[in-house]
């Protein structure tokens, strides 16, 4: 797992692109091979940027076909996990 925040986690050895938020909540995208990008706001996922977000409070996240990207907003912050292979 890679970690973005106490909040937001990146699987790196799965099938499919998820994410495990706040509370437990997973969520899961596109076949691992399929770029993907999404935004992570209040603890939901968006795959498309909702009227009225503030951008300030997001974190993006890019699933590329050998690491995950990711940038924090609030904290400024941001960097990238390799991913490994899925475990069968």
């Amino acid at each position: 797992m890679g970690i973005v925040s106490p909040s937001l986690y990146i699987y790196l050895r799965t099938e499919r692109n998820q994410l495990l938020l706040a509370d437990g909540k997973k969520w899961t995208g596109k076949n691992t091979e399929q770029p993907e990008i999404v935004i992570v706001f209040h603890g939901q996922v968006w795959q498309q940027v909702p009227a009225g977000i503030d951008l300030a409070a997001t974190t993006v996240v890019s699933f590329e076909k050998d690491r995950v990207r990711f940038f924090d907003f609030n904290r400024m912050e941001g960097g990238f996990y390799r991913k490994h292979p899925s475990h069968h």
